[in-house]
C-alpha cells in the first residue's frame, strides 16, 4: 500500500478505520494525498471533502481545504515514548523537561490528532507509520 500511494501523489487515498467501542468521528490528512478517517465519519464531513477534491481535480480551487497533521520534533519524540507505554514522569525523566511541559505536548498531540482517547492516537500512528514514513515532523 505505501508504495501505491507514494507512486501516485496526485491521487487522494481515503483509510477508513475502526476502533471497537471507541467513539471517534474525525479525519486526518496525514499526507497530500493519504486521509484516514473514522468509519463513522459524518455525512456532511465527508462531503464537504469530496468537495474539495472535485474543485482541486476541475481547477476550481488549488488545494484541499485541510491542514496536513503535523508535529513538532519534540511532540514526536514524546509521541514515540508514549506510544511505547512511558510514563508522564518516564518521559519528563527522559527529554529532561518538566512533567507539566509533557502533558502540554500531549495536550498538543491530542488536539491535533482530534481525539482525547490514546487507543485512537495508537491507531493513527501505527496507520500512518504503515502506510507512509509516519507523521511529518516540522524541522524548523
Amino acid at each position: 500500500i505505501k508504495q501505491i500511494i507514494n507512486q501516485h501523489p496526485d491521487t487522494l487515498f481515503i483509510v477508513f478505520m475502526a476502533i471497537a467501542n471507541v467513539h471517534f468521528d474525525e479525519y486526518l490528512l496525514v499526507r497530500k494525498n493519504l486521509l484516514i478517517s473514522s468509519k463513522s465519519i459524518k455525512p456532511d464531513s465527508l462531503d464537504t471533502i469530496l468537495g474539495d477534491i472535485l474543485k482541486k481535480e476541475s481547477g476550481i480551487s488549488g488545494t484541499i481545504n485541510l491542514p496536513t497533521l503535523s508535529l513538532s520534533r519534540t511532540e514526536s519524540s514524546m509521541l514515540r515514548m508514549w506510544m511505547e507505554g512511558q510514563g508522564t514522569i518516564q518521559i519528563s525523566d527522559r527529554m529532561n523537561i518538566k512533567a507539566k511541559t509533557v502533558s502540554s505536548h500531549k495536550g498538543n498531540i491530542k488536539r491535533k490528532i482530534k481525539t482525547h482517547n490514546k487507543q485512537v492516537i495508537y491507531h493513527v500512528v501505527r496507520l500512518t507509520d504503515n502506510v507512509t514514513n509516519g507523521i511529518f515532523v516540522n524541522m524548523r
